[in-house]
Order: C-alpha cells, then structure tokens, then sequence
C-alpha cells in the first residue's frame, strides 16, 4: 500500500511544476513573443480579461456557482483597463500568442490556489521559481541559443527582476491570494494599467487624456463593486 504523504507529494510537485511550466515560464515566452507580433496595447487588453476568467474560474474549481456580482465587477476591471490601455495593431499570431499569455496568466492562479494552506506563500513562491529556472533556460537555449555574457548594467536589471519584480511580487500576490480567495484578488489585476499610466504620466508631466480618465473611474467602480462582497458569494 503506497503511503499517502508520498502521493500526497507527489500530486503537490504535479500541480506546482504545472503553476511553473504555465503561470511562469509559459506566461513569459507567451507574453515577450506577443509583443514582438502586436502592440504593447492589444496585449494589455487581451491580458486584461484576466479578472472575469478567475472570478468564472476560481468559483467553478471551488465547486460553486460564480458570483454575478463578481462577474460584473470583473468585467467594469476589464473594461476599464480596456480603455486605459487604449487601440492598437496585432498579427493574427500575436493575438494567438496574446492568449497564451492570458491563460498562463490566470493559470497562475488557478493551479496555485489550492496548493496554499499547505505551503504557504513562501515555499509556494521559491517552489514556482526553482521549477520554472530550468524550463527558461532550456528554452531560451533551444530557441535563442547561447546568450552573451551580461554586462554590469544588464546583471544588475536581471537581479532586480529576479528579486523584486518576480521572487517578491510572487510572494505578495499569493499571500493576498490566501486571504482574498481567487475570485477578489483576480480583480486587482486591473491595477496594471493604472499603475502603469500613472507611472508614465508621472515621468512625461503629461496629463492622461478622458478616455483613459473613464478607464481608471470604470476599474475604480469595479474594484469597489468587487471588493466590498463577500468571499464566498
């Protein structure tokens, strides 16, 4: 008779390689080769749908009917980031690929959210990234082959991505995963764009133009719709 700890382990290290192969290192290649083929806008917008695919997702993988208030609050999100990220041009691979990058983006979620009252955010982050490091250098060696050694300036932006972008924004992302459940914390994605406009705004001293103004009052309207429910709803 097999132990149950082991197959217990065993599905863990299944679910967790399947959050690395999709929400990581298919996320990324998915997301870097979309952008070559479409507009930094369109795949904003393809991404941006996001929040109704978790808020339809993570209530379906709990085995309840999602919540229509929920949907809707997700979709004012996708909406609104929708016009903050405005129009763009997109081949029909890059839309393809744009896809991708939205699936691995909710996979993300999804595969990971059930793995969390055992191991935490933390383990959970470092198991993603150890498991997903070799996935993306294979890949990289197969479809790039061998890169040139980085210079200070490009080391010190890839550790800063390794860190702070990847390692600690995994780590906060799944530790509000915990307590929001899938379905809230999805809605938060919408924050992207936002973040992103009022970065460049910043740094332009440049006023965002009302069709973006509409898009951040439109996700502000569905992270209050969204957020003031309850979790189980």
């Amino acid at each position: 008779m097999r132990d149950p700890g082991a197959i217990e382990a065993g599905r863990d290290l299944a679910r967790l390689t399947a959050v690395a192969a999709t929400g990581l290192a298919g996320f990324n290649i998915c997301l870097l080769e979309a952008l070559r083929l479409a507009d930094p806008a369109v795949v904003g917008v393809v991404v941006g749908c996001s929040p109704l695919l978790l808020a339809l997702g993570g209530a379906l993988t709990a085995g309840r009917n999602p919540s229509a208030r929920l949907l809707l609050a997700a979709a004012f999100v996708a909406g609104g980031a929708a016009l903050v990220e405005g129009a763009g041009h997109a081949t029909a691979r890059g839309l393809v690929w744009s896809v991708g990058a939205l699936l691995g983006e909710v996979a993300f979620s999804l595969l990971a959210a059930p793995l969390l009252p055992r191991l935490g955010p933390l383990r959970l982050s470092a198991a993603v990234c150890a498991l997903a490091t070799p996935m993306l250098a294979a890949g990289s060696l197969v479809l790039e082959g061998l890169l040139p050694a980085p210079t200070v300036t490009e080391a010190t932006v890839l550790a800063y991505l390794a860190t702070a972008v990847t390692a600690g924004a995994f780590l906060a992302w799944y530790a509000g995963l915990a307590v929001l459940g899938v379905e809230r914390a999805g809605i938060l994605v919408g924050l992207m764009p936002i973040a992103t406009l009022a970065t460049a705004a910043a740094i332009d001293a440049q006023v965002p133009d009302p069709v973006q103004i509409a898009g951040v009052t439109t996700v502000a309207a569905g992270l209050a719709l969204g957020l003031t429910t309850t979790r189980t709803q």
